[in-house]
């Protein structure tokens, strides 16, 4: 299968590009601003992707069968061109080559505040200003590209062998604990990167459309994920500082705080693929 794979340079995409390849795919990723891994054996292509025309042409050369794009940016000058309008370039260039697409997206397009499992058919309401891009990004995609599959998911974390944006965190923290404060009414469902890539992949194969909802099994709080990935690195978790998500200043950004997604429909179509964090990190 001919996979194309955006932001294969980033974390999650890295990861999905490299199993794709391990799966004799022939893979195809994209990168920008970060250098592509050595490691990962696909063909690489840089691109704006906030270029329609480039990412047109760039589709009309690959002819990829499927597209799954992991791109985006949360804030900065460029959010909107590479969260929003770069997902409409992507989803429409898709169509132009008869190319399945699955479009990763995020919790955070929910409140945050019910406190309940969230099912695919749960109202939207964000409240942060990345929440609202994705939202947005997720409208493109499915306007431009009915069949596409939506894969909202939550923190992504890699522990001590493939280390992320959450790892970087809990080394920070286990130098320095007075720097980092872990939230404890900032509850989500952390999925392990190896176990969502291949929950993706799962999805293309399995010729699903539409919006899913794939994260871990459980809702925990940032502490909580925090002291498992700090034991998994070695540190001692008990020097991790917690405490409540502070309120915000008169106009300043929200925290969503409760995002508990409900996968139970992905479990039940594909399997046990998404792992609890205990399961991943050890006790």
């Amino acid at each position: 299968m001919r996979v194309l794979v955006t932001g294969g340079s980033g974390f999650l995409g890295s990861e999905v590009a490299a199993r794709a390849v391990s799966r004799h795919d022939e893979v195809f990723a994209t990168h920008r601003v970060t250098p592509p891994s050595p490691a990962v054996a696909a063909q690489w292509v840089c691109v704006d992707l906030a270029d329609a025309g480039a990412v047109e042409r760039m589709m009309v050369a690959l002819r990829p069968e499927v597209v799954i794009h992991t791109a985006y940016r949360t804030g900065g000058p460029r959010a909107h061109l590479d969260t929003v309008e770069a997902a409409g370039h992507v989803a429409r260039a898709a169509v132009t080559v008869d190319a399945a697409l699955l479009h990763v997206s995020s919790d955070v397009v929910f409140s945050g505040r019910d406190r309940v499992p969230l099912a695919e058919g749960h109202p939207t309401a964000p409240v942060s200003g990345y929440g609202r891009l994705k939202l947005r990004a997720e409208e493109e995609v499915l306007a431009a590209h009915p069949g596409a599959i939506i894969a909202r998911t939550s923190l992504i974390y890699g522990g001590p062998d493939h280390r992320g944006p959450q790892e970087r965190l809990v080394v920070t923290a286990l130098e320095d604990p007075s720097s980092v404060t872990f939230h404890t009414d900032e509850i989500r469902c952390p999925v392990y990167v190896a176990d969502l890539a291949r929950a993706l992949l799962a999805l293309v194969a399995g010729d699903a459309r539409g919006i899913w909802h794939v994260a871990g099994p459980r809702a925990i709080s940032r502490l909580e994920l925090a002291r498992g990935l700090a034991r998994s690195l070695g540190g001692d978790p008990g020097v991790l500082r917690g405490g409540p998500t502070p309120e915000p200043p008169p106009g300043g950004p929200v925290r969503p705080r409760h995002l508990h997604l409900d996968s139970s429909r992905f479990e039940a179509g594909f399997g046990p693929i998404l792992r609890d964090p205990a399961q991943v990190l050890g006790g």
